[in-house]
């Protein structure tokens, strides 16, 4: 079905409408008709049926949908482009570039990790020249001699300022992320595991999101002045985008999160290595991430004796992770497959607004909260 333009989709509509009267066409009628052969005719129909414009009986033989008849009788039917088409694949790689070119490569991750501080607020360190009890020691990865001493502040800091985007604790060396831990609130930040912590951006390339953000994308606002204040800092306007970020945020954290990781360790556990699982832990805490843990953690139960360290423990808890995940309404449970390979995400009702009125913003956190290994997992449940 990788096709230019619609020419056979339209012939195939044409002939399931001429047959509605005779109860449907079959598979093989419909190829003899239209001179499609089953490797083309298969995607085709099932491209159709996928967009809700032709359906199959109880027998196996294909109609139009109801609402398809009244458009097909009014002229008014058309077909969206293939999405594996050329076109549209070069129209998407042109607008990926655009935007890449506007915000930089890492845009993904940056929007996300603003809109989280601007939804979430963040503890601000505070540097101490001298140690006191509590207070978190950071050695100099370059002169073991010299040491950091930081601490934070007891009040949430509302919204985002310049300073929570550039203003970073040393590192213990040039692999770990940051010891700072820009995480909502009620997350527990366990071995440096920070959201997005191996990003390194620059005054001027924070400034630049913070303008193209509140500016001109219209998401962002400032904060009324407040004394206790330093310096200029920004929250959501929308009040529903908010909301979606909340929950997108607490879906990761309480569920997508634990869901990836108890499925890599179920396959790890099985001397395999399913990458998409790795791959996207990675995107989120950078590459010191998990692998380490896992051989540790496994080990530790298994000198414990403790019988928990199955396979089919950990695939329960996915299946509990992949029912909680649906409760969020963030997106309708029915997910549709478009090509082979790639399945697509309905926002849900509730935050339908957004996906007119901020559709970058939309994609951005399904693509990096929702990866299409997973959507394929729940679509074939």
């Amino acid at each position: 079905m990788r096709t230019r333009n619609n020419k056979n989709g339209y012939k195939i509509i044409k002939f399931v409408y001429e047959d509605e009267s005779n109860k449907g066409i079959g598979f093989r009628q419909l190829s003899r008709k239209t001179g499609l052969y089953q490797k083309s005719l298969s995607p085709w129909l099932e491209y159709l049926t996928d967009l809700n414009i032709t359906k199959k009986d109880s027998v196996g033989r294909i109609h139009l949908t109801e609402d398809s008849i009244k458009k097909f009788n009014t002229n008014n039917l058309i077909i969206p482009p293939d999405p594996r088409s050329k076109k549209v694949e070069k129209d998407q790689q042109r607008k990926k570039q655009l935007v890449i070119k506007e915000f930089g490569k890492n845009y993904a991750e940056i929007i996300i990790l603003i809109l989280c501080l601007a939804t979430f607020g963040n503890m601000k360190p505070i540097e101490y020249k001298k140690s006191k009890l509590g207070l978190m020691i950071v050695h100099n990865p370059i002169d073991s001699r010299q040491t950091y001493i930081y601490g934070t502040t007891n009040q949430l800091l509302p919204g985002i300022g310049l300073s929570d985007l550039i203003n970073k604790l040393p590192k213990k060396s040039s692999d770990s992320p940051n010891e700072k831990a820009v995480l909502p609130k009620y997350y527990t930040n366990y071995n440096n595991n920070e959201l997005f912590g191996y990003l390194k951006l620059s005054k001027e390339i924070a400034q630049k999101y913070n303008t193209l953000l509140s500016e001109k994308y219209k998401i962002l606002i400032p904060i009324i002045n407040n004394k206790r204040y330093s310096e200029t800092r920004y929250e959501i306007s929308d009040e529903l985008l908010k909301e979606f970020v909340q929950q997108c945020i607490l879906a990761f954290n309480n569920d997508i999160d634990q869901r990836l990781e108890y499925a890599y360790i179920s396959d790890f556990m099985d001397k395999k290595q399913v990458k998409e699982y790795f791959k996207s832990l990675r995107i989120w805490y950078g590459r010191s991430r998990k692998n380490s843990n896992i051989c540790e953690y496994l080990n530790r139960l298994k000198n414990r004796g403790m019988n928990n360290s199955s396979k089919d423990h950990y695939k329960k808890y996915s299946d509990e992770c992949d029912k909680d995940i649906f409760h969020y309404e963030l997106f309708e449970p029915k997910i549709i497959k478009y090509e082979y390979d790639k399945y697509e995400l309905t926002i849900g009702e509730m935050y339908k607004p957004l996906q007119e009125k901020y559709p970058l913003i939309v994609d951005i956190f399904f693509d990096m909260l929702f990866p299409q290994f997973l959507r394929k997992i729940w679509y074939n449940k």
